[in-house]
């Protein structure tokens, strides 16, 4: 269950959340009903779940402070609040999510740089509600931007920790979700199960070269072979779009016959085939898995 913290601050209900994926992140979450959470020492920035720099400093001045005969204790104590510090990088991981209320093209070039990205669209309401039937307890803080040579942590909690950033990541607008692990050493990720039906508002394709026409068309059936159903529409980002390409008509026919046997083709799908436009031969196999046939004989 999604539960709130003195430590974090959170958006409105109301507020639009995005998560930028590649399209294989996105089926696994279908596939699964699970969100994954990475853990913080696992991300690409060093400083990620680290107290600023003053109260680091603090720490480490106890060994500075009092008599010398306790010079020895005093550095065994900060010895201690540094393992304290690596430790919850490691036993902490987290779903970051970016908050706007329309879609970023920064975030399009960060996240499918090649065109093979999805962008889910939530609010924070439904995102809380989406963990309702959760056994593990899912935190949430909005992230805070701030100088790390200067800004003085208020509280000693990693959870607060987890929610800075430096001020140089302040394009990424982010909202954090965080879980604790208990198992020790801590996984490399923790899955969390999620109402995908409740999370999941909107999803927008990239339509940026392998072209999210084809990518619309997989992300529907496996939403359908799973019973959910949710609006999928090409993203509107401006300079994103590429001039589509026709597919060929041998795959076009054994597509649509794979679909007509597995009951999957009404006019949202022969809609997507007479626009799809991709030759990339990954995505049509990915379509047949979706829809749960044998029976792809060849690429196109």
């Amino acid at each position: 269950m999604f539960q709130d913290h003195p430590h974090l601050s959170l958006p409105d209900a109301a507020a639009p959340l995005w998560r930028y994926v590649d399209l294989w992140k996105f089926v696994s979450l279908l596939e699964h009903a699970s969100l994954w959470f990475s853990r913080l020492d696992t991300l690409e920035d060093p400083y990620e779940g680290l107290p600023t720099k003053p109260l680091m400093d603090d720490v480490w001045s106890i060994i500075e402070a009092g008599i010398e005969s306790e010079r020895a204790s005093r550095a065994q104590l900060a010895s201690h609040s540094a393992r304290v510090f690596q430790s919850g990088r490691e036993t902490l991981a987290v779903s970051c999510w970016h908050v706007n209320p329309v879609e970023s093209l920064a975030m399009w070039r960060l996240y499918a740089p090649a065109g093979e990205g999805i962008a889910i669209r939530t609010t924070f309401e439904n995102f809380r509600r989406s963990f309702s039937g959760t056994e593990q307890i899912v935190y949430g803080g909005l992230v805070q931007y701030v100088d790390f040579e200067s800004y003085r942590v208020e509280s000693f909690n990693v959870l607060h920790w987890a929610t800075l950033k430096r001020l140089s990541f302040a394009h990424e607008r982010e909202f954090r979700a965080m879980v604790m692990s208990s198992d020790w050493p801590p996984p490399k990720g923790i899955p969390v199960r999620v109402d995908v039906n409740t999370l999941i508002t909107y999803v927008y394709v990239s339509p940026q070269r392998l072209l999210g026409t084809l990518m619309l068309l997989s992300a529907y059936v496996h939403g359908t072979a799973q019973g959910r159903s949710f609006p999928i529409t090409p993203s509107g980002a401006p300079g994103l779009h590429a001039p589509p390409y026709r597919p060929r008509k041998r795959c076009l026919a054994q597509l649509r016959m794979i679909l007509d046997e597995q009951g999957s083709a009404d006019s949202r799908i022969s809609e997507s085939l007479r626009l799809s436009s991709c030759h990339d031969p990954r995505f049509w196999v990915l379509i047949a898995v979706a829809a749960g046939s044998q029976k792809w004989t060849s690429p196109c």
